[in-house]
């Protein structure tokens, strides 16, 4: 299984929810940056 394919997946389901509002706006964008940091 490729993991960048999944980070992306998981990043665009988190960009939806984020949009759509559902759970904590900034738990999300923390989630996000770690994700990020995680990749480089």
């Amino acid at each position: 299984m490729d993991k960048s394919i999944d980070v992306i997946k998981t990043l665009d389901i988190i960009e939806g929810m984020k949009l759509a509002k559902i759970g904590d706006y900034k738990k999300w964008n923390a989630i996000i940056k770690k994700i990020k940091i995680k990749r480089t």
